[in-house]
């Protein structure tokens, strides 16, 4: 409620205070990366390849009016040579640089990114037989020979959401004579705090060869959690990285898989068990050195940022309008939350070994979501299933590596409200893998539990009463030349001297010696109302 001066008014005006992501614009924006690349031998066709924009190497940067995305795309390429055998190549990430005009935009600003690949093709450049002139080789490990020259086009799709955090103090009711307040029931994120924070992830890894030099390294972020403690967000993760190193030897470029855990924690005042998280993690640096003393070894070290968001979602009914007093009110437009679910999806299918296996000794499991399409009251979501299997062969009892086919699925939940066209979130979790062995060890039964959540959201614009005008005379004792106010949040001057009934000049010239810019007062802030003498009846 509003008081002055101790004194209740005639009218009381109930008021909330709310921290909102306010959505200053959204775009889309396709764009095509075009390169030429060499494969080490005669290719018959391509078939479809693999090709990822790791969300962790995506960089955002919001200037006036556009945001700057930077990211990279990796690619494997898989092919069928002229001998029919199907062959992989691991092409170096490519960097882009796109910018989207956001209107309104400005440093300082929160840029969500979505960055999806939309079609990627290979077309072969004829050219005459040459000589493999370069030092270093593609991963496979093919002898200098002949090679395929390859040109690349891959067509992306950048989808852009620029908001800012504002603290929005809105009318919850309006309590008078002759008053009728018209109010609408929203759902909303309230934004209880965010933080950044950084953390080191330092080991020694241990390559099967002596390295000449680390030639690139990819790195993905798998399995991130977030658990809510009282006024703090701890983090668990992996961080995945593909090393490609040059072996000394014949300076053949070979590649590493490493998963390395991380914990960190960050404090957010307010946070309690049970309210929502959003983690956006990024590689800010990678750097290896070689042991000068064993080259099959090199200290690594990965500079991780985490950005953390905490929120609540609340149903609250706002004042969106009134009838027999004067209210302001403004435009925000805010992602009202329309649903979320969670649902567990079971996919089971019979994978073949090429030896017989004695046992499996490990199994790495990602999905990977391509499509997601809110339809009436439900959302369809369709993805891969990826796994690589590590399994102890019988015969040699050594520890080998199988790369299965991605297993597609798809998959609806139902969610009360969703139309078409609105926001769709989808956060996939591989829960447990397994795989049974048959007898013979050449085959065996696999069950995959993946866990879907999802969020659904509407971008609304919604015109709310953030003050109501209430000319009150009586605060004014009999006799009384001025009474002394409290500033409120969201109070200007002409807000006030509109409420109290008198003139923006003679509101200034009564506080001209503590007031010095009338376009800057604070809350807490006391100022003198002049009364205004009661018409004589």
């Amino acid at each position: 409620m509003t008081y002055y001066d101790g004194k209740k008014p005639k009218v009381e005006v109930i008021k909330e205070l709310l921290k909102l992501d306010y959505v200053i614009g959204e775009d889309k924006k396709q764009f095509s990366v075009v390169r030429d690349f060499n494969l080490p031998r005669r290719v018959k066709r391509f078939l479809t390849p693999e090709v990822t924009i790791p969300a962790d190497q995506i960089k955002t940067t919001v200037i006036e009016d556009k945001v700057i995305v930077e990211g990279v795309i990796v690619k494997q390429v898989y092919y069928v040579g002229e001998d029919d055998i199907v062959y992989s190549e691991t092409l170096p990430p490519e960097k882009f640089t796109q910018f989207v005009h956001i209107n309104g935009a400005y440093p300082g600003n929160h840029a969500q990114v979505k960055v999806r690949v939309e079609d990627v093709r290979f077309e072969i450049i004829p050219s005459k037989k040459y000589r493999e002139e370069e030092e270093v080789v593609l991963q496979s490990g093919h002898h200098p020979g002949y090679k395929t020259k390859v040109k690349q086009t891959a067509i992306l799709e950048i989808f852009v959401k620029v908001t800012e955090t504002v603290q929005l103090e809105v009318v919850t009711d309006i309590i008078g004579a002759h008053i009728t307040p018209y109010k609408e029931l929203v759902k909303v994120q309230n934004v209880i705090g965010e933080g950044t924070v950084q953390t080191s992830v330092i080991s020694d890894v241990e390559f099967p060869d002596p390295v000449k030099k680390i030639a690139t390294v990819d790195s993905t972020f798998k399995d991130v959690t977030a658990r809510v403690i009282e006024d703090k967000v701890i983090i668990e993760g992996i961080l995945h990285k593909q090393i490609y190193y040059v072996e000394e030897r014949k300076g053949i470029v070979k590649e590493k898989s490493i998963d390395e855990k991380f914990t960190q924690f960050i404090d957010i005042p307010g946070a309690r068990p049970g309210m929502n998280v959003q983690i956006y993690p990024r590689v800010e640096f990678i750097d290896h050195i070689i042991d000068s003393n064993d080259r099959s070894i090199a200290r690594q070290t990965a500079v991780i940022e985490l950005f953390v968001k905490v929120t609540e979602t609340v149903q609250i009914e706002v004042v969106v309008g009134a009838t027999g007093v004067d209210v302001y009110k403004e435009l925000f437009k805010v992602e009202n939350v329309v649903g979320e679910g969670t649902e567990q999806l079971n996919i089971t299918a019979e994978v073949k070994f090429p030896k017989p296996a004695k046992k499996i000794a490990n199994i790495v499991a990602s999905v990977n979501i391509t499509e997601v399409k809110p339809i009436d009251n439900k959302v369809i979501i369709k993805g891969e299933l990826d796994k690589q299997v590590f399994y102890v062969d019988e015969e040699t009892n050594v520890l080998k590596e199988l790369t299965l086919p991605s297993e597609p699925f798809t998959h609806f939940i139902h969610i009360e409200g969703v139309r078409p066209g609105m926001n769709v979130d989808v956060t996939p979790r591989v829960e447990y893998t397994k795989i049974d062995l048959y007898d013979n060890g050449l085959s065996g039964r696999q069950t995959a539990v993946l866990e879907l959540f999802v969020k659904v959201t509407e971008t609304g614009q919604i015109e709310v009463v953030t003050d109501v005008n209430i000319p009150d005379h009586d605060l004014c004792p009999p006799d009384a030349s001025y009474i002394i106010y409290v500033v409120q949040p969201g109070d200007t001057l002409f807000k006030i001297a509109k409420r109290f009934g008198i003139s923006l000049n003679d509101l200034i010239n009564a506080n001209k010696d503590t007031i010095l810019d009338p376009n800057l007062i604070f809350p807490g802030q006391k100022i003198i109302i002049p009364c205004v003498p009661k018409p004589k009846g």
